[in-house]
């Protein structure tokens, strides 16, 4: 494939989104560029490559990913030939919605936390994700009424939260249909790595072991830490121990559970040894974190 960048220009994306906005684009290649707000890409018709961390991968009709704020990255096709696509584009603040709820899906993980931060070589190994011609079939509507009800934000009352709506439905849709393309190269460790990263969500509190994360893949403990690390940049544990933490600052902002309560909820079985590291991750006390937060949405 010949391709060239003709250094187009990217001022039909809007400049911000507040906090959402649904639209479709044509383009051929685009210049190097970045925004302050999260894009989730549906790659509707045409074919070339996308660039973003260095990597270079080719990309299709039927194919998602996203592209996270403030990433620099840029398309590059054949000359003549344009690239039809759903530009979902959304602030940091909407994640949280759907995230207690998909985040258990092992799409949910290789969508918004493996791929997007993979740097070069391991992003173009490891495939896209990718939905098939019946699952398009149910998204496109969804996504045309997307787009009329994001034209309308501005003065229609109401339209935000049906725009809202349909964006939930397009992120419950792609994380239950989609699919990854290489089940046997590494592709199939991003597979396996997001099934673990998905259990460890839905259970946060279970007692994990090296050994049973490595029965639950059916890997060997040496493979799992191999693989684990060059897909998250750290440990098993250590992700364990975040995603834990993250847990419990949820729970903290979000419930009247006490420190004991949402310690052992979230998988810290010593509310001492929770404390600690959780002033450690987030620089005050679990009770000073909740009345921060308390004070700050009151």
């Amino acid at each position: 494939m010949k391709i060239q960048n003709t250094g187009t220009e990217t001022n039909f994306l809007p400049r911000t989104v507040d906090p959402l906005c649904i639209l479709r684009f044509s383009h051929g290649c685009m210049a190097p560029h970045a925004h302050r707000f999260h894009e989730l890409v549906f790659i509707r018709s045409g074919r070339g490559l996308h660039n973003m961390n260095g990597a270079t991968v080719p990309i299709q009709a039927g194919d998602i990913f996203l592209i996270p704020q403030n990433r620099t990255h840029e398309y590059l096709v054949e000359p003549g030939v344009q690239i039809e696509l759903d530009n979902i584009m959304f602030l940091d603040r909407l994640l949280p919605l759907a995230e207690d709820d998909l985040s258990r899906f092992t799409n949910w993980q290789i969508l918004f936390r493996l791929q997007p931060s993979l740097s070069s070589e391991m992003r173009a190994r490891t495939g896209m994700l990718h939905l098939d011609t019946p699952d398009i079939s149910e998204l496109l509507p969804l996504l045309e009424k997307a787009e009329v009800f994001s034209a309308r934000t501005t003065d229609q009352p109401g339209s935000r939260t049906e725009l809202l709506g349909l964006f939930l439905q397009i992120l419950s849709l792609i994380v239950r249909k989609g699919r990854t393309g290489d089940p046997e190269g590494l592709g199939g460790y991003v597979s396996r790595i997001s099934r673990l990263l998905a259990e460890f969500n839905r259970s946060p509190e279970q007692d994990w072991t090296l050994q049973s994360m490595a029965d639950y893949l059916h890997m060997s403990v040496a493979n799992l830490r191999l693989q684990f690390r060059k897909l998250t940049g750290r440990s098993p544990n250590r992700y364990l121990l975040d995603q834990r933490l993250h847990k419990a600052a949820a729970l903290l902002a979000g419930t009247e559970k006490n420190i004991g309560e949402t310690a052992a909820e979230s998988g810290f079985h010593d509310s001492n040894y929770f404390t600690r590291q959780f002033r450690a991750r987030y620089g005050v006390s679990p009770r000073t974190y909740r009345k921060k937060q308390s004070a700050e949405t009151n």
